[in-house]
């Protein structure tokens, strides 16, 4: 779901409800805010894509937090990312 011109959440289901990783752009960066839960790697991808952009453009990656839920979950997501992306 578009925010505003730069600003996407993507609404992912999980076990527990829904959660909303967050993707940010400009001309040059596409950067995801979280990334889902464990097991959510496909339907993470599909959502990036739905918002019209691929998943390998993903520049930067943020976690707001670090548990090992969020380790699973950026091993899965390392398929997403392109050499050159960063991760926070």
């Amino acid at each position: 779901m578009k925010i505003t011109d730069s600003i996407a959440m993507l609404e992912l289901s999980g076990p527990n409800g829904a959660i909303y990783p967050t993707l940010t752009w400009d001309e040059n960066n596409l950067v995801l805010i979280d990334a889902g839960f464990p097991g959510q790697a496909d339907a993470l991808v599909t959502a990036i894509e739905a918002e019209g952009f691929r998943a390998e453009g993903v520049t930067h990656i943020i976690l707001t937090h670090w548990t090992r839920t969020t380790a699973a979950v950026l091993m899965s997501t390392m398929r997403i990312r392109n050499p050159a992306s960063h991760m926070y």
